[in-house]
């Protein structure tokens, strides 16, 4: 999954995990990537947050936006 990660590069996760969570659940092989390639790495519970805001499954518009404010394609508030 992290085969074509940049260094430096971001990841964003859609999950429900804490971070204390994360550290049980993540592979050991995916930690060990991420921190080779010194990447940022950025978790969302998407499902749950569309859900408090009345948007019901559509997790791809929260995920969307949070790629536009992490990547910078468009500033943020246009998106």
């Amino acid at each position: 999954m992290l085969s074509a990660l940049k260094a430096g590069g971001v990841v964003l996760l859609n999950s429900p995990w804490s971070a204390e969570e994360m550290d049980e659940m993540l592979p050991a092989s995916m930690k060990q990537a991420l921190a080779q390639k010194k990447a940022k790495f950025y978790n969302v519970d998407a499902i749950d947050l569309a859900l408090k805001v009345g948007m019901g499954g559509r997790i791809n518009t929260i995920m969307q936006a949070a790629f536009f404010k992490l990547a910078g394609v468009i500033p943020y508030e246009d998106a």
